[in-house]
């Protein structure tokens, strides 16, 4: 049955040596493509869905209609009508699910553990495709007035243009002026997603322990081929800026206290394949001397850049510059002048073969070892302090080869120097097998970058008071965040105090503070990766020498100091807590955008379950609807049959049995036990072992 869905198959897809997952790459007869990948070591499963269709295709009449559907899709299908039946299913399985809108794409992705729910999850993810409900209840409960964006480029782009839409969409452009206009909302959705969702413009991945014949069975067994081939034609547009649009200064007045200065140069689609861009942008954010931004620092003009090609949509195209400027805005025309002056030195010098040859190496290291490369600057020496072109990097390895095993192999992170001043943890990989080696040290950095230059001093001590001052127009949700932290820590400063005090200190004070500090810290260092413990010697020596419209909401209930058994129930309590409070207070009560529950671990070692609530409610109201929801819930896991309570129970198991994917994620996850000094590297055995045992009374009773 399969062969006959299945216009067209690829097993040649080019991989990474070291990768040692299964590719196919299939075309079915409805248009619809997909990337099988078959890994059967992983504990979980995933899939995303990415549909040819964003904002820019939203009627004029109703802008934010795209990112509407796209959140009207999990609110039910005509096989699972419940609300949140899709949510449920994939939290209750310790996964996650998303989505977003861009210009002219929508992505849905999921994924789910343990890896043999994965076919549940697919059955009811394909019905986003092919019957989506969009009750009327749910239309008309689910937008708000929650978003601004400022459309400053947009606004720019030429008139009747789709870049100039409003792509988010709030209620009165979605409801009132709907409505207004006779649109009726429910009817636009149908509408919006019978003309657009079609399969010959949609591209699905799906990732699993199974084999590649068993997951392409899936796709006609849960019907991905019945999705509906409308024969609809890609978008491409031109470029929205023509000559009367070019040439502009626009100066922005921002709500936070930010200097930026962004410059814009709209260009023709580049090839992808030979990608021109990626050897201007790479010489362009260098930042070793004689570069632009080297030379911008010097002069106490910017703190950073970033430079590189843009693709808002298909068919359109920039290169774009931006720069944190600090005296710069003083500046303007010198800074734009410099960077012309720099575009001109690359002109002149003309394409050095070395350069992409360097590009090259990178990005074949990149590929075959997957991880992102860390960048290395290499010391570049001139005989002038203004711009030039930078010197090969001579820090490109070569060598990949794996350090000698162990005799003996160690489970965990094991300290192998220790001293008043210096402690060393060291794990030698021996499950990833890569020629990668990660590094964390805890330690202030403020000797690495202090020097007596009082103007780089005064540019630093400026960024510092723009970042505390704008601590004030953050977003409140990570506003709870911060001053949660400053609650539960037994020293801390709020910004007002620190900017106070910011205003007296002076360089000589700080090189006089910075000296005081070396001589009273500790570093804890953690080696983990191709390294052998007999190299430890090369890592230690001695040298002497108010603005947002809305509110937040976040509470924390603290259940006790972190033992496996109060971990185990905490973590438990969140699985069963995260979606009803997600469906509860978000879905059908529309309090905020942003809401969430989990649990709160490795807070000085008191554990916490954590409640967030971010939107127009007053904080009062939100606060009273958190605890009539944690009344209402405990009545529920209380009468939970026990069949719900083990799926709930597993869910909690199989996340906690996930092994990290990477290197880099086993170290974070080893790291942040050094760093909050409790050591504790095999805690999610000891609570899984607590929760095998737990019935779901217990659960209420002890936290």
């Amino acid at each position: 049955m399969t062969k006959d869905i299945v216009l067209s198959r690829h097993n040649d897809i080019v991989k990474s040596a070291e990768d040692q997952r299964q590719y196919r790459g299939l075309e079915l007869t409805n248009g619809l493509k997909v990337l099988l990948v078959s890994d059967p070591t992983t504990d979980s499963s995933a899939a995303a869905m990415d549909v040819g269709v964003g904002y820019l295709m939203d009627p004029w009449e109703l802008p934010g209609l795209a990112h509407f559907c796209e959140h009207m899709l999990f609110l039910g299908t005509d096989k699972y009508p419940l609300e949140n039946e899709f949510n449920k299913f994939i939290s209750a399985h310790a996964g996650i699910t998303n989505a977003y809108t861009a210009t002219d794409h929508t992505n849905y992705h999921f994924n789910v553990r343990p890896h043999m729910k994965l076919a549940g999850a697919l059955d009811r993810f394909v019905q986003f495709f092919l019957a989506p409900q969009f009750t009327e209840s749910a239309t008309e409960r689910e937008q708000d007035d929650r978003r601004r964006k400022l459309q400053v480029e947009r606004f720019l782009s030429k008139p009747g243009h789709d870049y100039g839409k409003f792509g988010t969409g709030n209620k009165k452009t979605l409801m009132d002026d709907a409505r207004k206009n006779g649109i009726e909302p429910r009817e636009a959705l149908l509408n919006f997603h019978k003309q657009w969702y079609s399969a010959n413009i949609m591209s699905l991945c799906i990732v699993g322990s199974e084999l590649l014949d068993e997951m392409e069975a899936y796709l006609g067994t849960l019907g991905f081929d019945a999705i509906e081939n409308k024969q609809v034609k890609p978008m491409e547009w031109e470029n929205p800026y023509g000559r009367e649009q070019l040439g502009r200064r626009v100066e922005i007045v921002p709500i936070e206290d930010i200097q930026k200065l962004a410059i814009r140069f709209p260009t023709k689609m580049i090839q992808e394949k030979s990608s021109p861009s990626r050897y201007i942008s790479h010489l362009l954010n260098h930042e070793g001397k004689g570069s632009l931004l080297s030379e911008l620092k010097r002069l106490g003009w910017a703190s950073s850049l970033s430079a590189g090609r843009s693709n808002p949509a298909e068919g359109m195209s920039t290169f774009d510059i931006d720069l944190h400027v600090s005296d710069g805005l003083n500046h303007t025309e010198d800074i734009i002048s410099l960077v012309f002056n720099y575009v001109g030195l690359l002109k002149r010098t003309g394409a050095a073969k070395w350069v992409q040859d360097e590009l090259n190496k990178l990005g074949e290291l990149k590929f075959r070892f997957k991880g992102t490369m860390n960048r290395f600057q290499a010391a570049i020496e001139t005989v002038h302090p203004a711009l030039h072109i930078p010197e090969e990097n001579e820090y490109i390895p070569t060598k990949f080869d794996l350090k000698p095993r162990a005799s003996v192999k160690s489970e965990h992170p094991r300290v192998i120097y220790d001293d008043v001043w210096c402690r060393i943890w060291f794990k030698q990989d021996d499950e990833y097998k890569l020629p990668k080696m990660v590094t964390k040290v805890g330690i202030c950095r403020l000797g690495n970058s202090l020097n007596s230059d009082p103007l780089r001093f005064e540019v630093i001590l400026d960024r510092i008071k723009r970042l505390l001052e704008n601590l004030a127009h953050s977003q409140p949700y990570d506003l709870s965040n911060a001053y949660l932290d400053m609650l539960l820590a037994d020293k801390c400063w709020c910004e007002e105090q620190l900017l106070a005090v910011s205003e007296d200190i002076n360089v000589h004070e700080l090189e006089a503070f910075v000296k005081e500090i070396l001589r009273a810290f500790h570093v804890e260092l953690f080696v983990h990766g191709n390294a052998t413990e007999q190299a430890r010697d090369a890592y230690v020596y001695r040298h002497f020498q108010n603005t947002h419209e809305m509110s937040c909401v976040k509470v924390l209930f603290q259940a006790g100091i972190q033992t496996s058994r109060g971990s185990a129930l905490v973590e438990l309590l969140a699985q069963l807590l995260r979606e009803p409070a997600f469906n509860q207070l978000r879905t059908v009560e529309q309090l905020g955008y942003i809401v969430a529950a989990g649990s709160r671990l490795n807070t000085a070692g008191v554990l916490g379950l954590q409640f967030i609530v971010q939107g127009p409610k007053s904080p009062d109201y939100v606060f009273d609807r958190i605890e009539a929801f944690i009344e209402n819930i405990r009545d529920e896991i209380t009468k939970m049959s026990q069949d719900e309570f083990d799926k709930q129970k597993m869910s909690v198991i199989a996340r906690a049995l996930e092994k990290p994917k990477t290197l880099g994620a086993q170290s974070r996850h080893f790291w942040i036990e050094i760093r909050c000094r409790q050591y504790d590297f095999d805690l999610s055995s000891f609570c899984l072992f607590v929760l095998f045992t737990l019935f779901n009374r217990e659960v209420c009773c002890e936290v």
